[in-house]
């Protein structure tokens, strides 16, 4: 892993947590009965699937 490559994957790893952030808001505001386990669930299984790809790509 070069070292010149670590800030671009972190970038978009920060752009796409702030927009699911940012959607999560958004379902949170249409559906306000949506309970907070489900979310957390979801969000924490789509970080984890990321942080995944991100191993499998860069330590094959």
């Amino acid at each position: 892993m070069k070292m010149n490559e670590t800030p671009f994957i972190f970038w978009i790893f920060v752009w796409i947590f702030g927009g699911l952030l940012v959607f999560l808001n958004f379902i949170r505001r249409k559906f306000p009965e949506t309970n907070n386990f489900v979310l957390g669930f979801s969000v924490g299984s789509i970080v984890t699937s990321l942080f995944f790809l991100y191993l499998f790509i860069y330590f094959p």
